[in-house]
């Protein structure tokens, strides 16, 4: 049952940044998705239900295809709302989010010192 909630939220952002290309009355353009296209696209990964089955934090990728890079953030999502928040932000990596055994702290992986990938803890 706790892992049921984390398949919602890939095809939630899919259809977030599909329905960018809708008018503000919900109307296609009448196009299909192209390459183009690709660029508003981000990657979901790493879900982790959170103590309570309150949040859910994952990572999203961005990218950047003019500069070439992209980088990994964690974020986190209010399953009462459906409210999203980002936990990490910057110029850096972050990833591998896991929630602590009594559900008060999220350790995740970063290489936001330096470039030199460490453990950090976020309460």
């Amino acid at each position: 049952m706790r892992r049921s909630f984390c398949w919602l939220i890939i095809p939630l952002f899919i259809i977030t940044r599909v329905s960018a290309s809708l008018d503000a009355e919900g109307v296609s353009d009448g196009r299909l998705i192209n390459i183009s296209d690709q660029f508003a696209f981000s990657y979901v990964s790493n879900p982790v239900l959170g103590a309570n089955d309150e949040n859910l934090f994952f990572v999203v990728e961005n990218m950047d295809y003019e500069a070439g890079t992209s980088h990994f953030q964690i974020m986190r999502q209010a399953l009462a709302d459906g409210s999203v928040t980002g936990l990490t932000a910057g110029h850096h990596d972050s990833w591998q989010p896991v929630l602590s055994n009594d559900g008060r702290s999220l350790f995740f992986l970063s290489n936001r010192e330096g470039g030199t990938t460490q453990l950090w803890e976020k309460s």
